[in-house]
């Protein structure tokens, strides 16, 4: 596929929007491993774009880097997945052509699924480690009152918390429950309940006798 983009220039996009459109299907219908080809493929395609026009392609590759990730999590391919969010990562720096607001929110959330990753591999230390570089950016975001901050927030104190109670610090996890309550329901920020709900029923759990 060397060349592909600057041969054929608007194409590849167009080309590359399709694979991942029907990537999603497959995903949706919780077929992830047929997914899997077809958002490879797409981000290939945007990746040799970036390099060759990084202004047009940064969106595009920063979006297909998400969508790879999050479907390689589902094939349980988590490490791979966290090389991907490390490399959306490095799409944030101070030389990104990506908009100020937009290079905020993707550090943020390439730290906290960067967190979730580690976490679920075992790897604590460096979760808290990205959870805690989180916390320091959405300083910054309060700072300049960026509109995802408080969403950001509110997930990254959801995903410390959990990794909290796996390492068996149920009074720190505690702790953080009603803090990221506060913000969903002062921000109605729904697309968090779910994620609150399951977090006090691990929660609850870890604080049954004997766990």
């Amino acid at each position: 596929m060397t060349g592909i983009t600057s041969e054929l220039g608007d194409w590849a996009e167009g080309y590359a929007t399709s694979l991942n459109h029907l990537a999603f299907t497959y995903y949706k219908l919780g077929r992830p491993n047929e997914a899997l080809p077809l958002e490879q493929e797409a981000l290939t395609i945007r990746r040799e774009g970036y390099e060759s026009s990084p202004e047009r392609w940064a969106e595009a590759y920063a979006s297909s880097l998400n969508n790879l990730a999050c479907t390689l999590e589902a094939t349980q391919d988590l490490s791979r997945a966290l090389e991907l969010w490390q490399e959306a990562k490095k799409l944030t720096s101070d030389l990104s052509p990506l908009p100020s607001e937009s290079k905020m929110s993707l550090r943020m959330e390439s730290m906290i699924m960067s967190a979730r990753l580690l976490r679920m591999l075992k790897r604590y230390p460096e979760a808290f480690s990205e959870l805690d570089a989180g916390e320091a950016l959405v300083a910054e975001m309060d700072h300049v009152a960026h509109p995802e901050r408080h969403s950001l927030r509110a997930w990254s104190l959801i995903v410390r918390a959990a990794t909290s109670i796996q390492t068996c610090d149920v009074a720190a996890a505690k702790a953080l429950v009603p803090k990221a309550e506060k913000l969903i329901r002062a921000h109605d920020l729904e697309s968090l309940v779910d994620g609150l709900d399951s977090l006090r029923e691990d929660l609850k759990s870890a604080e049954e006798p004997g766990m």
